[in-house]
């Protein structure tokens, strides 16, 4: 991070991503590990594994268009690009 600026941009612009991703992820995390401790918990490790590997992946991924909207928002030493 090259500015306080930047570092505050790209944590304001990812949470809200976050926030995004998050809450439809929530709902589905619940939704499969019900499902597994209703089999009697027989799959519940691999359906928890599972979802982990996608949560992991749905909060990784909004990392690439963070890193976009710095470059697009600042210059390469960190100054807020004219409009």
């Amino acid at each position: 991070i090259k500015t306080q600026e930047t570092w505050d941009f790209a944590h304001e612009y990812i949470s809200v991503l976050w926030l995004r991703v998050g809450i439809p992820l929530w709902v589905f995390s619940v939704a499969a590990w019900l499902i597994g401790i209703r089999n009697d918990g027989a799959d519940l490790g691999k359906i928890t594994t599972v979802i982990t590997l996608i949560q992991c992946v749905f909060l990784i991924l909004p990392i690439l268009p963070t890193e976009r909207a710095l470059r697009q928002t600042f210059d390469a030493k960190g100054k807020r690009r004219s409009a």
